[in-house]
This record gives structure tokens, sequence and C-alpha cells, in this order.
């Protein structure tokens, strides 16, 4: 990092006479002037190291030490576990763990910084999250069955981070469902219905999933639409449809 520049210098040649000063414990026991103009004065611009440069530069070297910490850690972590981001901290920053390449005052034209420091953050393991999450979801679909397979948890945003590392995160679980269908229950509910009202059925109390209806072959001598009255000469069959 380059310092900040600061102006200082004569401005311009000294007059005759105009010198008359010592700056000396013995300044009063002698007399001094410049007989002549002074000549070749100028301005120099030297490069000075200032606090403003040294606490930028330290608050660019935190932040490469949080993005350093956060990716080494990430590379510990399982698929089930995340950094809380916002929990990077660096707990231990000693003074002898700060090197400058020169000090505050100090003409340099650039100095550098090294700093040693303890860097801790909060993990969470969304395992127990999920447990509750599937929990939620069972009491949602009552009367269904999640597909094997087809359950995906996303997570949301942190909502709090307690003062003893206690956290709140949001967690949404999604998956397909199919009903729970007992087949003798359903034949008997089914049984003398015609194929509109077995439709009808279906597709409320039943719980068909939307978008797809149920076939019926129905063998009649008297080319009734009627489903049988006993439940017996019923048969359903349950086929999984592959989505589009």
């Amino acid at each position: 990092m380059r310092p900040r520049r600061t102006r200082q210098g004569i401005e311009a040649s000294v007059a005759a006479a105009q010198i008359n000063t010592v700056q000396a414990s013995w300044a009063e026991q002698v007399t001094v002037t410049n007989l002549t103009a002074t000549g070749g004065g100028e301005t120099r611009v030297l490069p000075v190291v200032t606090q403003s440069d040294v606490d930028l530069l330290q608050s660019m070297i935190r932040q490469q030490l949080f993005t350093r910490a956060l990716s080494e850690l990430n590379g510990y972590l399982t698929d089930s576990e995340f950094v809380i981001e916002e929990t990077l901290s660096i707990t231990s920053n000693r003074a002898d763990w700060i090197e400058l390449s020169a000090n505050v005052g100090d003409f340099a034209e650039s100095v550098t910084m090294s700093i040693r420091a303890i860097v801790e953050a909060v993990i969470i393991n969304t395992r127990f999250g999920e447990r509750v999450a599937f929990a939620n979801l069972g009491r949602v679909i009552q009367g269904r069955a999640i597909e094997p397979g087809s359950i995906e948890y996303t997570r949301g945003p942190i909502l709090n981070v307690g003062e003893d590392d206690s956290v709140q995160f949001a967690l949404t679980a999604s998956a397909e469902v199919v009903p729970t269908l007992n087949i003798a229950d359903l034949s008997a509910r089914l049984a003398g219905l015609s194929v509109s009202e077995a439709q009808t059925y279906l597709a409320g109390a039943a719980g068909l999933p939307a978008g797809t209806t149920a076939d019926f072959a129905i063998t009649s001598p008297w080319g009734s639409d009627r489903l049988p009255s006993l439940p017996l000469r019923i048969t359903v069959r349950i086929v999984k449809q592959d989505a589009p």
C-alpha cells in the first residue's frame, strides 16, 4: 500500500536579513542574520505514513482473513453443515502479531502489514432442522405418502443469532406425494356409483392428484355405466405415471 503524501518545504527563497533566530538553548548568546538573500529554495513532496493508512490497510487485511478463513472452514464441512458468515470474528489479535514495514510518521514509498489472528465462526448442522421440517411436512400431507427420494430441503435466511450462539434460520421441505389408499375401503365407496360420480369422488375425497383422471373399464351385459354394487367385483389398480 502506498502512503498518502504530505506537502512540506520552502515555497520561495528568503530575502536578506530575514533569518534572525536560532532554535537552541544558547540562542540568546548569539546574533544571527543572513546578509544576502538565500537561493535554491524548493518544495518537495514526501510520502508519509499516516494513521488512516494503517487503519485502511488493517481493514483490508481483516477482510482477507475472513475470506480465507471461510474458504478453509468450508473445506472441512459436510453437506449438511454451513458457516454463518455473520458470526466470523477475530478472537485473538495480539499486538506482537502485527508487523508493519513502516510506522506512522515515517517517510516511506509504501507500507506493508503482516497479521496473525485466530478466527472463529458458528457452524450449523441442518440435520436436526431437516427432521423438524420433515415432521411438519408430514402433518401437512395427511392422507398422502411421500415419494421416496423426492424430498428436498431448501435453507432460507438466518433470522437471529443469540448471544449464546443459538441460531434461528428458515428451512423449507418439499416433496412429491401420492394418495395413500385403502383398496377395500375405496372399492366399498365406489360400489354402485356412476362413472361421473366415481370421478368426482376420486378427485375430491380420495385425493386424486390434480391434472389426472381415473380410467374405468366396466363389463356389463346390460350396458350399464355404473360400477358393480358388490365391492368384491371391483378391481382397483394404481398406476404411477412418469412426469412429462
